[in-house]
């Protein structure tokens, strides 16, 4: 045999058959890069919702937002140039509507120490709580809570257990409001005036 063709020869024998079933280090191997790239994705997606909120916080008080959105409300733009759906639209500016009162949840979300979903979990239950109270609601989030107890069910536990009291019936805006200009964040939200957005 040719001195060449040995190495060659050494790994198509050591090569495994196609017909061969993976290993289990190699099916374990699989599976943790697939869990990797799984929690990396849904670690982007909360980056990713971190500044689509911080952009509409900003947006809701922009001169000249409602020209430029053409005469349409904040929300018609996100369903028809971002392809949101109506629902998922209204929960996310429901919840851009608390977040404007609430920056340490925002710094949270943005700096990824609170997840979307918990973000979402903790807007819905400020939504029951007064506009005035709602800085005492952000500094339950602003202070570390204990190991055994999340951030979220702190939040809904306070406003559940009348530390914070609930609103008649979750605050919302109407469609032209969101769009208007304001005075500032003093004004931005109302009590009780419309129907409450789905979250």
């Amino acid at each position: 045999m040719n001195a060449h063709a040995i190495p060659a020869t050494i790994d198509r024998l050591d090569a495994p058959s196609p017909d061969a079933a993976p290993s289990d280090a190699d099916a374990g191997d699989r599976v943790a890069g697939q869990l990797g790239e799984l929690a990396g994705l849904v670690a982007d997606r909360d980056r990713m919702m971190g500044r689509v909120a911080m952009l509409l916080v900003d947006l809701q008080h922009a001169d000249g937002l409602h020209d430029r959105l053409g005469g349409m409300t904040l929300q018609v733009w996100l369903e028809h140039v971002c392809r949101v759906r109506g629902a998922e639209a209204r929960a996310l500016l429901g919840a851009v509507d608390v977040l404007a009162r609430m920056p340490s949840v925002l710094v949270g979300l943005c700096d990824r120490w609170l997840s979307w979903s918990q973000v979402q979990a903790i807007c819905r239950a400020a939504r029951r709580a007064p506009v005035s109270r709602l800085g005492e609601l952000d500094s339950l989030v602003a202070d570390p809570p204990p190991p055994s107890t999340s951030l979220p069910s702190r939040t809904a536990h306070a406003v559940r257990h009348g530390h914070i009291p609930m609103a008649s019936q979750p605050r919302s805006l109407g469609a032209s409001e969101r769009t208007r200009p304001s005075a500032g964040p003093a004004t931005s939200m109302t009590s009780g005036a419309h129907q409450p957005r789905e979250m």
